[in-house]
């Protein structure tokens, strides 16, 4: 039996993952390992950075909402906020080394996982280099010598990515795709696509049209 106090204006939620669900969620296998180590334990009252446990509210109240409005993609993200949910309670508990050195292809693996969830943020580098607890030479090093490429290109391929299979297989403005990834300027992301891809959005999606277009003279359009 245990007692829980909770003061005047304190946030807090209960989460509860079956062993199928662990399974679910896209960690690096040792903190997945040693996860499953620290929930086969009876841990009370672990006390928690302040911006730790703001980041966690954060996290638990998007995959709230997610939850509740049910949009497309919802699956998705909820199992990369339980991965970063994850790595945060790994973080706070006593298996992590007390000066952790993750190899390079654990931190390409985790930057790849972290551009989904937080390209449309505009993160910079330097961001993403912080929340993976590397200095951003180190995060530099590791994903030129994986990809051949920074990470701030990686970035930006793959925002355009995802700007051209909205604007492939969607009929949302150019305007409106834009504001989805997070570009407050139309005419900025009008420029940054065709930096990136050769053509300005509105020149792409036609061409993606026309070659969407079924053949005339095929067999199926003789009489």
């Amino acid at each position: 039996m245990a007692l829980l106090t909770l003061h005047a204006g304190a946030r807090g939620a209960w989460m509860a993952l079956s062993t199928a669900a662990m399974g679910e969620i896209p960690l690096p296998a040792h903190v997945a390992q040693e996860l499953g180590r620290l929930a086969d334990q009876t841990r009370l009252g672990t006390k928690l950075e302040n911006r730790t446990a703001r980041r966690l509210c954060e996290m638990l109240a998007t995959m709230e909402y997610e939850l509740r409005e049910r949009e497309p993609g919802a699956h998705d993200m909820i199992r990369h906020l339980l991965a970063l949910i994850g790595v945060l309670l790994w973080r706070s508990s006593d298996l992590v080394p007390s000066d952790p050195q993750p190899a390079p292809r654990v931190i390409v693996g985790n930057f790849l996982q972290m551009i989904d969830l937080q390209m449309r943020q505009h993160w910079s580098v330097a961001d993403y280099a912080r929340y993976l607890g590397v200095s951003t030479d180190r995060l530099n090093t590791a994903v030129q010598r994986a990809t051949g490429r920074t990470p701030l290109a990686v970035i930006h391929a793959r925002l355009t990515l995802a700007a051209c299979q909205m604007l492939e297989s969607s009929g949302l403005q150019i305007s409106e795709i834009a504001s989805l990834l997070g570009f407050e300027d139309a005419a900025y992301f009008s420029r940054f696509f065709k930096r990136m891809a050769g053509k300005s959005p509105r020149q792409y999606r036609t061409a993606a049209a026309q070659r969407q277009l079924p053949m005339t003279n095929s067999f199926a359009a003789w009489p």
